[in-house]
């Protein structure tokens, strides 16, 4: 094994998960009124697709591109969320309230 291929995971998804956490707890939980588990569950989505991606593309495009794709994969997963978390909303006041 060369030098490059000896990656500590552990310690790379712990500093992942320092910074993806604390940040969407923060804006999305006290800022928006996300329940602390749907934004934990976005969390869990966003670090584990966002590591992936860092594992295949960080070496091959190296640090800035990869930066600039994480920003662009988070926008993505939060945006995405956020129209089926609206449209779920919807859902519910609209056909689910005259059922009740």
């Amino acid at each position: 094994m060369n030098e490059e291929s000896n990656v500590n995971h552990g310690r790379s998804i712990l500093i992942k998960a320092i910074l993806i956490f604390p940040i969407l707890w923060i804006v999305l939980t006290l800022f928006n009124g996300v329940s602390f588990w749907h934004s934990t569950i976005l969390g869990i989505a966003l670090l584990v697709i966002s590591y992936l991606g860092d594992m295949m593309l960080l070496p091959k495009i190296g640090n800035m591109a990869a930066t600039i794709g994480d920003v662009l994969l988070g926008f993505i997963v939060l945006w995405g969320d956020y129209i089926c978390l609206d449209i779920r909303i919807l859902w519910e006041k609209h056909f689910l309230q005259g059922y009740s």
